[in-house]
């Protein structure tokens, strides 16, 4: 049978919820969930916060460092062919730099490539560095890692005997712009690669779309589509006026 009692606290310093359970402690001013022998902490899992002042759990933290963040993939490098990092670039990932750091010159004739399995030049090709040579060689960029989550691949070609140094690349999964339009109104855009050179030189938004695609809505379309909008209320007022 269970028994609730009315209690405002305990004199102790520590608390034990169940035989063999947590253990709820005050250490000096501080409140801390420790294990059933007090020799390390616990987990405390809840709700996601809402409030300032409620506590983040993992998972929350994981999405806000995931999107709008940068963040990187780091990986050492030695004489082997095919190297790929243990980490992976998560799906629809934007990579916005890549390094190579050559610590220790390669072999005369190295070649070293940054990629992905299925384009393995995808963020430097040869002509990005000189393996050949100490020294940290590094593109800025705005490349679409794609569809799929995929670990980084670098190709070492030229059968080195001596060559180290490491790749880092940066990351990040930006947050979506939705534009204020029907779905009728953004199927007459522009989708990516169907720019003139012109049009590429605008700002751009970038809106996610079922499949996953990108599409590039430019300044100039966005004010012309808005003309349209505005030509066609003045219509119906004109003739909203008429029936009167």
């Amino acid at each position: 049978m269970s028994i609730f009692s009315k209690i405002r606290g305990t004199i102790e310093q520590i608390f034990q919820i169940g035989l063999g359970g947590p253990q709820i402690k005050n250490n000096a001013g501080a409140v801390e969930l420790r294990n059933s022998d007090d020799t390390d902490f616990t987990i405390v899992r809840g709700a996601t916060p809402v409030g300032d002042n409620d506590l983040v759990t993992k998972a929350y933290l994981g999405d806000q460092l995931v999107t709008g963040s940068v963040r990187s993939v780091r990986l050492e490098l030695n004489t082997d062919a095919v190297q790929e990092s243990i980490k992976e670039i998560p799906a629809n990932a934007v990579v916005l730099r890549a390094r190579v750091n050559i610590t220790t010159a390669y072999s005369a004739g190295t070649t070293i490539t940054v990629g992905r399995t299925s384009n393995v030049t995808l963020l430097q090709a040869t002509t990005d560095n000189l393996a050949t040579v100490v020294g940290v060689y590094e593109v800025p960029q705005e490349t679409l890692w794609g569809g799929t989550a995929n670990v980084v691949e670098v190709n070492v070609d030229g059968t080195p005997l001596a060559g180290e140094g490491f790749v880092v690349v940066e990351y990040t999964q930006p947050d979506a712009y939705r534009p204020p339009f029907s779905s009728s109104v953004l199927s007459s855009l522009t989708p990516i690669g169907g720019q003139d050179s012109e049009d590429r030189t605008q700002n751009v938004h970038v809106s996610p779309t079922t499949e996953g695609v990108g599409l590039i809505v430019t300044n100039r379309e966005i004010l012309d589509k808005l003309d349209q909008l505005l030509s066609v209320n003045i219509e119906i007022r004109d003739l909203l006026l008429k029936i009167r």
